[in-house]
């Protein structure tokens, strides 16, 4: 029953026809509205303690990653790819309102499958990421493309960051041995980590 119906009755009530078929019409009426509003606050609160818990564990894997990353430039180009903009008119670098947390975070799945389940956080990874597979330079770059089609957020990344970024990702997790990188052979990988990705 809206609120106009709702002040009709009690209009009603209170120009004298207060018989007991008004009063119970009223009564039933705001019964019914309580009871919706209730219903409406409970999904309501449930949604904000699920997002509450999700980005809880968003928070727990992050901290983690970063007490693994021995990395201070993998963590520096991520800082620059995920959470700071550039004005392409003017160069101008602003620090983003919001990151793209499951993006983020997706690109560590294969190397900590096992925080992700303990954060809870498999049902977002586990239809694209298969724990069986084997990380080798191509399937990751696979696994990749997967996660950004899924979880992308149409904000542009910097195309040159996200290339060093993975060559980065590649080294720290030994994707590839960095002692037996030579200059021939990131060239060959950067050439084949663009054709993959653009």
């Amino acid at each position: 029953m809206s609120f106009e119906e709702i002040w009709w009755l009690w209009q009603q009530l209170d120009t004298g026809s207060s018989n007991n078929e008004w009063t119970e019409k009223i009564t039933d009426a705001m019964k019914e509205a309580v009871a919706e509003q209730a219903r409406q606050s409970k999904a309501i609160a449930g949604q904000i303690a699920g997002s509450k818990a999700q980005h809880n564990a968003y928070a727990k894997f992050l901290i983690f990653l970063l007490s693994q990353i021995k990395s201070e430039t993998l963590i520096s180009i991520l800082y620059n790819l995920f959470f700071v903009t550039k004005d392409p008119y003017h160069g101008t670098k602003y620090i983003r309102k919001s990151s793209n947390y499951p993006v983020i975070i997706g690109m560590f799945v294969p190397f900590f499958w096992d925080k992700i389940i303990e954060y809870k956080m498999q049902s977002l990874y586990s239809t694209l990421y298969d724990p069986t597979m084997t990380i080798t330079p191509t399937n990751y770059l696979i696994y990749l493309k997967q996660l950004a089609s899924s979880m992308h957020d149409n904000i542009a990344l910097d195309q040159e960051l996200l290339l060093q970024c993975i060559m980065e990702i590649y080294k720290e997790f030994h994707i590839i041995d960095p002692q037996a990188l030579t200059e021939e052979k990131y060239e060959q990988i950067h050439a084949l980590i663009r054709q993959e990705l653009y």
